[in-house]
């Protein structure tokens, strides 16, 4: 039941993402890495954790070169198996490449970097809930990664999706902080950001 919930709750977020304008997408996603560099969190974080951002998604890309030109660390997600990942630091995003599921990736001569260096995750979402619940694209991947190691966590979420509560099942993890726009909202009681 949860999971037919959550695959409608996808098909809509999809839908809106795949309707907002390039000039609204542009906007928001400057706004939203705004919002996110004014977080303790991200402000004391040597190394960050963050997805590169495909299609729709938030266009990552380019908080990936200002972060890097600012002296952070950033590492990203490389697919490992079924439904696993592990994180790979960069340099620049000229060591990225279009993997099997069409996503940017370091490829396998690159070292995995140990999942204690990481300082604060930037994590993806199709929706996501006020409480910090999130529906992703369905493979798990980041359930299972998220669930070896306490990271800090941080959602950037377009409010255009963000929903009143997105169905929720037990191996779901919560994230400590939730970023929109116009809102920084903390999640977890767990003093990372007070």
């Amino acid at each position: 039941m949860k999971q037919a919930e959550k695959s409608r709750y996808r098909e809509v977020g999809l839908v809106k993402m795949n309707h907002l304008t390039p000039s609204l997408r542009q906007k928001s996603d400057e706004t939203l890495l705004k919002q996110v560099e004014k977080l303790t969190s991200f402000q004391s974080a040597s190394v960050i954790f963050i997805y590169v951002g495909q299609n729709f998604e938030i266009n990552t890309r380019i908080w990936i070169d200002r972060w890097l030109m600012a002296g952070k660390r950033i590492a990203v997600p490389r697919v490992v198996g079924n439904g696993v990942m592990d994180a790979v630091e960069i340099t620049s995003l000229k060591q990225l490449s279009v993997k099997k599921m069409g996503i940017l990736e370091p490829d396998e001569t690159h070292d995995a970097l140990p999942l204690k260096e990481i300082d604060l995750v930037i994590v993806p979402n199709v929706v996501a809930d006020r409480y910090g619940y999130r529906i992703g694209f369905g493979g798990g991947y980041y359930d299972r990664f998220l669930k070896k190691e306490l990271f800090k966590t941080v959602m950037p979420v377009r409010k255009s999706l963000l929903v009143e509560q997105v169905p929720r099942e037990k191996h779901d993890i919560i994230i400590d902080t939730v970023v929109t726009e116009d809102e920084i909202i903390l999640c977890k009681e767990n003093g990372f950001e007070r």
